[in-house]
């Protein structure tokens, strides 16, 4: 049996349990354009880990997530033809991540807002109409890298207990001081 045949042999018993049909057809389809061209009429016992590099090092770090599909899919096929009968010895795919080069993970940065649109942007969230949530979520927001505060007391100090405060006569664990407060109240120092 061919790597093809045995592909679309695993590809519709495996396609029923598919519950989106574009995923369904997209599975055979990145075999029948990366990987039957090249090993696709060979029979699948003579199939060795070079012909597997050889598929897929032209798309490894041009297509990363494309590459990372086609050996996922590659390796269930060589797993079924194994179970099958059809195969034996190790799975071509394993360990090929070794030898092919490491995929570099690229940042997707989002484009910063224009300083001069800052004002008009928290002015627009003070004075928005919708959920009382998002309006919260917003007022920890400081668009100016900065806490906003009354003093320049950090929270640890302003949490810690004054000398006068403390009440000795009491177990260490019965303080009558106030040692927290919530950070973004006005008690806590932010307006």
């Amino acid at each position: 049996m061919t790597f093809e045949d045995a592909a679309r042999k695993v590809h519709l018993e495996q396609s029923r349990t598919f519950r989106n049909p574009k995923h369904r057809a997209q599975w055979i389809a990145s075999l029948e354009a990366d990987v039957f061209p090249t090993i696709g009429k060979r029979r699948i016992d003579a199939i060795a880990s070079s012909d597997v590099l050889s598929v897929l090092s032209p798309v490894w770090t041009a297509k990363p997530e494309t590459a990372r599909r086609l050996k996922q899919r590659m390796r269930v096929v060589f797993d079924w033809a194994k179970a099958s009968g059809l195969r034996a010895g190790d799975n071509p795919t394993e360990g090929l991540v070794k030898v092919l080069p490491k995929h570099r993970a690229t940042a997707k940065h989002h484009p910063a807002m224009p300083y001069e649109r800052v004002s008009e942007f928290v002015s627009d969230v003070q004075n928005f109409d919708g959920s009382e949530l998002l309006k919260l979520g917003f007022a920890f927001f400081d668009p100016y890298g900065r806490a906003n505060r009354r003093d320049s007391q950090s929270d640890v100090e302003r949490s810690r207990p004054s000398e006068e405060s403390l009440d000795h006569s009491r177990g260490p664990h019965e303080s009558t001081a106030r040692t927290s407060c919530p950070p973004f109240s006005p008690r806590g120092g932010y307006s």
